[in-house]
């Protein structure tokens, strides 16, 4: 599998003017288009009063990702993103990881050097090999059950065996393609992302980064837990 083609910058220093607001992000409909900083525009104009802000933050609210869009400085640089749950706050050293547009930085990932902790763009917490090994596994316990439920419908039926057991995994068979083989590009497309981010930050094999599995691990370890949306890496 190909290396990540996304390239990106690190900006550190300590958090300050943070601003938060509760928003929705469709990231499909989005994809390669910025529009998400909408939510951003609509936190700085009712922060500052600004004639227009009630609109603007309904134009940024449509169905999408339930998530809170914030703004921030760090180290001088106007920072912006949306992430599942923004609960760092002003006064902590990070790391920002993401692009510059213009006077704005585009925050795909925080991260707490000190704790191991990062907030990471929804979708976007597995990398591309990690992917691919979570969707086969959840493909196989899909068809596992369908088999289990072509068997408890056999018991009460008259049809031949091999009738429903083809009829179940055809069914099987047609659900996976549209939700998994349709979608593959925007599953690949969020763990590319993650292969970025695990590749600026230096990190052992960034195709192989799931926050999931570290996150749990590391709460086996006796890790305290963690608000929806961070992880520990």
């Amino acid at each position: 599998m190909n290396r990540p083609i996304l390239h990106y910058q690190v900006i550190q220093g300590e958090v300050s003017n943070l601003l938060t607001e509760a928003t929705q992000v469709n990231y499909l409909k989005n994809l390669g288009t910025h529009q998400e900083l909408a939510s951003v525009v609509s936190v700085l104009q009712a922060a500052t009063g600004q004639a227009g802000a009630v609109n603007s933050a309904q134009a940024a609210i449509y169905e999408g990702d339930p998530v809170e869009g914030f703004f921030m400085t760090v180290d001088g640089k106007a920072i912006s993103g949306d992430f599942w749950k923004a609960t760092f706050k002003d006064g902590d050293f990070v790391k920002v990881v993401g692009r510059e547009y213009g006077s704005l930085f585009e925050a795909v990932a925080v991260v707490k050097p000190d704790e191991r902790l990062i907030w990471m763009r929804p979708h976007c917490e597995r990398g591309t090999h990690s992917q691919v090994k979570n969707l086969i596994k959840c493909s196989g316990y899909f068809v596992l059950i369908m088999c289990i439920f072509a068997s408890l419908v056999a018991v009460s039926s008259d049809l031949p065996l091999w009738v429903i057991f083809v009829s179940f995994l055809l069914a099987a068979a047609t659900i996976l393609i549209v939700t998994v083989g349709m979608s593959w590009t925007d599953f690949m497309r969020f763990a590319g992302e993650m292969d970025a981010v695990a590749e600026t930050l230096g990190l052992p094999d960034p195709t192989q980064t799931d926050l999931f599995d570290s996150t749990r691990r590391q709460r086996k370890a006796g890790k305290a837990d963690l608000p929806f949306g961070v992880f520990y890496y």
